[in-house]
């Protein structure tokens, strides 16, 4: 029985895979034809088609989850998707209107990008820690054994690191890396810290300090972000009216 399960999961999963490489091949298609053939409107079309297939995956994604959900990043792709579809149609409709609308425009949507960006980065610096401490909650004391590298880093430059930290829960000793890589804010190797544990996953951990300084670190890095973006668009408006 557990068998034929497993079967059935493994069948599912390599009909998904055919599926979204059908749906690839179908898009990266369509975006050659379009731009070939100078049909510039279906390449925006194909473009806002392609992140709501996108979108939809990462919402039944979301939606399978038992616990833990997060439907911020699956809104963006969606209004992404939204925004190229209608401009698309735009496009077809009255393609001449759309490009002067589009060339007096572009730098007001560019800076508003960067604006809500800021705004975005602020409040997910925000809400981060909240939603760790929603489920981690069971204190204990952690120990920094290593202090792992980032992938990505490269030599020249202050390498990005994430702490795991060991710590003693119900009879067991468990390992566990926090999942923000930073080049500042990390304990020392053998330091020991208060950390809050998913007691019922064990998957995820809220350390206080380091978690503090970097949102304090990200929430700087969004207000510069939006005070650049808010300092852009009046001096556009000033230049245009």
């Amino acid at each position: 029985m557990i068998k034929d399960e497993q079967e059935k999961k493994s069948n599912k999963g390599v009909w998904g895979s055919c599926l979204i490489t059908l749906i690839v091949l179908a898009v990266i298609a369509g975006f050659i034809i379009s731009l070939v053939t100078h049909i510039y409107w279906l390449t925006v079309m194909i473009a806002g088609c392609f992140l709501l297939a996108l979108d939809s995956i990462l919402l039944i994604g979301e939606f399978e989850k038992q616990r833990k959900r997060n439907f911020i990043f699956p809104l963006i792709i969606f209004a992404a998707g939204i925004c190229a579809v209608i401009c698309g149609i735009m496009l077809k409709i009255d393609p001449d209107g759309f490009k002067a609308f589009a060339l007096k425009y572009t730098p007001f949507a560019v800076l508003l990008l960067f604006f809500f960006s800021g705004i975005g980065i602020i409040l997910s610096a925000l809400t981060e820690p909240i939603r760790k401490r929603r489920y981690c909650t069971e204190k204990v004391t952690g120990v920094c054994v290593d202090l792992q590298v980032s992938l990505t880093a490269s030599h020249g430059r202050r390498r990005s690191r994430v702490p795991i930290y060991e710590f003693y829960h119900a009879g067991e000793t468990h390992r566990i890396a926090e999942n923000t890589y930073s080049n500042f804010a990390n304990p020392q190797i053998g330091e020991e810290r208060e950390i809050y544990v998913d007691a019922e996953s064990l998957d995820e951990i809220y350390e206080p300090i380091r978690s503090r300084r970097i949102g304090r670190m990200y929430c700087g890095l969004g207000i510069c972000f939006a005070a650049m973006a808010l300092l852009g668009l009046v001096m556009v408006y000033v230049v245009q009216y």
